[in-house]
């Protein structure tokens, strides 16, 4: 505005928020009407004409340093954000079309690469070049994530719907960017044809872990897997591998690498087979054989959540139709409590260590607990019903109700839990755009979280009232996630239920004679003893249990004579056997 102009107003109207925070809201008010003298852009008259805005805010800056610090520096992107409506709606199914706009907009000055960074093609099509591609990129990023933090703050999207939101941002700036290197790595290196099909080919992006639940938080990594379905090569002769390995390199550098502009995503390739030591991408056929003969257990969690999110999505189902056996399997799977209570395990060491009791993912009554109760029932059962075959927490939670895996309280407690723990996570992640879940130390950033999280209101927050709360849910989550999958050192098997663990080993590796094994199971308490006996010896004889590696059939060992005794404290264990 110009110097002999008066702002709009001199204060931040901020009555409605902690008096406590007024001289964080001044400063960052004064230093927008510097920034204003110096480069008008309308946003502080744009505040003055609509109150409800400024008080938002207001609120969105007690919230997040982040967001403030974006309005200040860049204010013509909340002036943009206000003027197209955008900060009123859902835009998730717009932002690949969005996107592919602003890339088409003629190049702006400072956007051409350096002399040394000249492309290696003499033409390029669309408007951008790299340089071009990364700034806005950013630019975009940082518009929509102003807009997804505003929205979050003010209770204008759910928990989950930000989730989605997030995901779709990640999802079009993976999608829109491929589109571009691609076109420029033909150029240069020719179309990657398939060997046996004759086809052309396009790189498989999988996404891993809350990317491909369309879950991500508001600073996420997103885990990435690349491949492509068949060896062959361009008609230049570049292999698939070399022309996919080069343009997955492209592809991360695009949204990962810091530029004066930040950074788009951060990118996590530690997912793939062999992790950090594997190569960056590789063919359908490689990927197949490395989980089928070396894929882990963790790999088998991790695997529940892939789906293909950029590249050939198509070719992508196929690959996931080829490595779904690999999580599921078609029998009760109950090896899967044994992998994830080591995983636990190894988790509460980790945690432990470093001191991350108050961490909110991976403390107890966590985030991650959640996620186990869930994704072990899924590992377990799936196999045999698909509906639990489902990448989103939340879907599985409906799955796990309907289909009675779980009691239909149990799971609304686990669903409340979890989105509480979400909702402060965000708040923790937007407070400065760092992936982040441990709570804050200082007495004004534990304020402004509990403003972000309005507990028990905005006016009156008080971080020791949203402690208490977060307690409740933490204790409710370490109940359920006790019940469900048990802790390796807590467990005392089959002693817990006053059964004598050695004669119920002995009945199921049929050492007993049958009229020893029906009496022991009618002294339980089985109510069709000889009916729940014969189900037993009709397991072992099953193909799918005879053709059980040996680790598999060892765990069945461990784990039937607990499945027995446990049932027997129930009222009709021959009914919860079959």
């Amino acid at each position: 505005m110009p110097d002999n102009a008066s702002p709009a107003f001199d204060q931040l109207p901020c009555d409605h928020l902690p008096a406590e925070l007024k001289p964080v809201l001044d400063r960052y008010w004064q230093r927008l009407l510097e920034r204003e003298r110096e480069a008008p852009s309308g946003l502080p008259e744009l505040l003055a004409q609509q109150g409800r805005l400024a008080e938002q805010m207001a609120l969105v800056w007690a919230a997040s340093d982040y967001a403030a610090n974006l309005c200040i520096e860049k204010p013509a992107l909340l002036v943009q954000l206000v003027e197209s409506e955008e900060l009123l709606h859902l835009i998730k199914d717009r932002y690949a079309q969005q996107l592919q706009q602003a890339l088409a907009e003629q190049p702006v000055r400072g956007e051409q690469p350096e002399p040394d960074e000249q492309p290696e093609r003499d033409e390029q099509p669309g408007a951008v070049d790299e340089a071009a591609l990364k700034s806005r990129l950013r630019q975009f990023q940082q518009r929509q994530m102003l807009r997804l933090i505003w929205r979050d703050v003010c209770k204008l999207s759910s928990v989950r719907e930000t989730a989605a939101e997030v995901s779709a941002l990640a999802e079009a700036c993976l999608d829109v960017t491929l589109q571009h290197l691609h076109q420029w790595a033909v150029q240069v290196h020719g179309e990657p044809v398939g060997e046996h099909s004759g086809q052309a080919q396009q790189l498989v992006v999988l996404g891993m872990g809350k990317l491909g639940a369309s879950e991500l938080n508001l600073s996420s990594d997103i885990d990435l897997i690349f491949a492509y379905p068949e060896s062959g090569e361009t008609e230049k002769g570049v292999s698939c591998q070399q022309f996919f390995l080069r343009l997955g390199q492209q592809l991360v550098d695009a949204l990962d690498a810091v530029t004066a502009d930040g950074f788009v995503f951060r990118v996590d390739m530690r997912l793939r087979p062999y992790g950090s030591e594997g190569v960056l991408v590789c063919s359908f056929d490689a990927m197949e054989n490395y989980y089928q003969s070396q894929g882990r257990d963790w790999e088998r969690y991790a695997m529940i959540k892939a789906r293909p999110v950029a590249g050939d999505k198509s070719a992508g189902a196929e690959l996931m139709k080829r490595l779904r056996p690999f999580s599921y399997r078609r029998y009760l799977d109950f090896s899967a409590f044994e992998s994830l209570r080591s995983m636990k395990l190894q988790i509460n060491k980790q945690v432990r260590k470093k001191g991350m009791n108050q961490d909110i993912k991976l403390g107890a009554g966590g985030i991650r607990e959640v996620e186990f109760v869930i994704q072990a029932l899924q590992m377990v059962h799936g196999g045999r019903d698909k509906r639990l075959q489902q990448t989103s927490l939340y879907d599985a939670m409906d799955v796990l109700r309907e289909g009675q895996y779980l009691p239909a309280e149990t799971v609304q407690a686990l669903r409340n839990s979890y989105s509480f723990l979400r909702d402060l996570e965000h708040k923790l992640q937007g407070f400065a755009n760092k992936q982040t879940q441990s709570l804050p130390g200082s007495e004004q950033e534990q304020l402004r979280v509990a403003v972000a999280m309005a507990v028990p209101d905005v006016r009156h927050a008080d971080w020791s009232t949203l402690m208490a709360i977060l307690e409740q849910h933490r204790d409710i989550v370490r109940q359920h996630f006790t019940d469900v999958i048990h802790s390796a050192e807590e467990d005392d098997d089959a002693s817990r239920h006053n059964v004598d663990d050695d004669e119920l080993q002995a009945l199921w590796q049929q050492e007993l004679s049958e009229q020893a094994a029906v009496a022991l199971l009618d002294g339980l308490g089985y109510e069709e003893a000889e009916q729940t006996w014969q189900e037993l010896l009709a397991f072992r004889k099953d193909k799918v249990f005879q053709t059980l590696p040996a680790e598999s059939r060892t765990r069945f060992a461990r784990f039937m004579p607990l499945l027995l005794a446990t049932l027997a404290t129930e009222k009709t264990p021959s009914v919860g056997f079959t």
